[in-house]
């Protein structure tokens, strides 16, 4: 035998090994109302999915219902489907189901549009599709969603808002003299701020609400159910919580404040735009009025 014929064995290295995990099951949505590409891992146990605030899985889609299906996921990797008597049912492989097994490729209808598969990945897979859904959807400085996200999430919202009826509200966060902070320190400095600012502010959101970077240094908080009143007093809390975040860029503190403007769907507020062009609105009375506050744009001038 030639020599350049001889097979030596060798160890698998590390990477090697982890991609020849075990596949686990995940649902990605692919189609309808949702943001597309979201992968949501089918852990062992029992899995609720629906739009209510208590479901693992959360759905927004049309015609969901608040608990619509729950998943039984067993740790061979079996899954099993089970509809809880939704209004628009759950539908897979084009039939309506009220119990069945999942295989690998499935695809799961529930509610009107919002189509799920089922996809069995090994590990590698399955953080490769995550980092891309957040790559795709978040803002990599901050973590908040991204502006695309956001103006995908003020669609849902509102059409969320107008079907059932509930209040939302949004209010609007800039930086109070962002370019001082860039001009004196650096744009390094900058982004260091903006970065401990979205970490702060992530901790005030709620599961159902929505944080988004939506400028260079402005944030927004889109506020399901939440009334004007409520909204505001989430609005003083992000203008003190800011106050009290330590800011430390090459070992010194910076003061850091913000402005902030909210507004809530009102009949003279009937569209997403309206929403927005009203919170903006009040955002600038509030930098013109001294900064480091909240103005509601019921007793903006433009209201």
């Amino acid at each position: 035998m030639h020599e350049d014929d001889v097979v030596t064995e060798v160890d698998l290295p590390p990477v090697a090994l982890a991609a020849q995990g075990r596949p686990a099951p995940s649902l990605v949505v692919i189609a309808g109302d949702e943001c597309k590409g979201r992968v949501f891992r089918l852990e062992s146990g029992e899995l609720l999915l629906g739009r209510a605030s208590d479901a693992h899985i959360r759905l927004e889609g049309t015609g969901i219902s608040r608990h619509h299906a729950r998943l039984h996921c067993y740790p061979d990797g079996t899954v099993e489907l089970e509809d809880l008597g939704s209004r628009n049912g759950t539908w897979v492989r084009g039939k309506r189901v009220l119990h069945c097994q999942l295989r690998d490729g499935d695809k799961v209808q529930v509610g009107q549009s919002t189509l799920l598969k089922l996809a069995y990945q090994d590990p590698l897979e399955l953080a490769f599709q995550e980092a891309l859904y957040a790559s795709a959807t978040r803002d990599g400085l901050t973590g908040a969603l991204n502006k695309k996200s956001f103006g995908e999430a003020l669609q849902r919202e509102f059409s969320f808002s107008m079907r059932h009826g509930g209040p939302l509200s949004l209010a609007l966060v800039d930086v109070d003299h962002f370019k001082r902070i860039n001009d004196a320190h650096g744009h390094l400095a900058g982004d260091a701020v903006l970065a401990r600012l979205g970490e702060a502010l992530r901790a005030l959101t709620r599961a159902e609400d929505v944080f988004a970077r939506v400028g260079g240094e402005e944030f927004a908080f889109l506020l399901r159910d939440c009334r004007h009143e409520d909204a505001l007093a989430i609005a003083e809390r992000v203008c003190h919580l800011v106050q009290d975040t330590a800011f430390v860029v090459g070992g010194a503190r910076l003061s850091v404040s913000v402005s902030v403007g909210v507004a809530t769907l009102l009949p003279t507020l009937s569209s997403p735009e309206a929403l927005v062009a009203a919170a903006d609105h009040a955002l600038y009375e509030a930098k013109a009025r001294g900064r480091n506050r909240v103005v509601s744009a019921e007793h903006s001038a433009a209201a």
